[in-house]
């Protein structure tokens, strides 16, 4: 594993929600995550989710 970014919460929030949303200039969805409630809740879909 090789870290690319180390960032805040914020940060970390609107670069998911970002790829979540598909929106322009995002990154895709990484593989894993470690995530604040808030975040999770905010995804546009649940089926992004697997458990």
């Amino acid at each position: 594993m090789q870290v690319t970014s180390v960032t805040n919460t914020n940060t970390i929030h609107e670069l998911l929600l970002a790829a979540a949303n598909r929106e322009s200039g995002a990154w895709e969805l990484p593989d894993l995550i470690v995530s604040c409630p808030k975040t999770v809740m905010a995804l546009p879909d649940d089926s992004i989710l697997k458990v």
